[in-house]
């Protein structure tokens, strides 16, 4: 689905644009450019500073380094606890990690619409079917004619009753997803 791309992109894409400050910045973006990752990244962790610590939280986010990246996250925010985009990306590397409630938390702290799959998603394997219902009922009015939304709002209002069959279900289905991977892309790192 290319809305959930978009949807991705939006939540992991940084809204500020960021000045070089010197020829060691100037090499990151290169490199980033180039899709050297794991060559700025290394460079970055080799030479930690507060100036670089949402580059290197950004790229371990995006390398799938979950266990790197959640940490990072978690000063940004204990430093800008308001800010939304920092509260998606550090909801994407706890969830994968584990931390379902604690994701569901961080999303329900800066709901966008660019979230709302996620939070929706979330709801529901938290069993918290009526905030999954009014959810998927959001989304469905967004994208009106979405099969995977239909089902998955039909799971959430049938509740505890078809939570397994339905999960079953989904969970098989073609379309299903990992926690933080793009639906579009399969099975691959989110898209930043």
């Amino acid at each position: 689905m290319p809305w959930r791309n978009k949807a991705w992109k939006a939540i992991c894409t940084p809204r500020r644009k960021r000045t070089c400050h010197g020829p060691g910045e100037q090499l990151i973006i290169a490199l980033r450019e180039q899709k050297k990752l794991e060559k700025a990244y290394a460079l970055l962790t080799a030479n930690p500073t507060p100036d670089n610590l949402r580059q290197r939280a950004e790229l371990a986010l995006e390398l799938g380094r979950f266990n790197e990246a959640a940490p990072l996250f978690r000063t940004l925010l204990a430093q800008t606890p308001d800010d939304p985009e920092l509260k998606n990306k550090f909801a994407i590397a706890i969830r994968a990690l584990g931390g379902k409630e604690e994701a569901a938390q961080a999303l329900a702290e800066a709901p966008t619409p660019e979230n709302l799959d996620e939070r929706a998603q979330l709801a529901m394997e938290l069993q918290r079917f009526d905030e999954a219902a009014e959810l998927y009922k959001e989304l469905a009015k967004i994208h009106p004619d979405d099969p995977e939304i239909k089902n998955q709002l039909a799971v959430a209002f049938a509740g505890p009753q078809a939570t397994q069959a339905g999960l079953r279900s989904f969970h098989r289905s073609p379309n299903a997803r990992e926690p933080g991977r793009t639906r579009a892309a399969g099975h691959g790192t989110p898209a930043l």
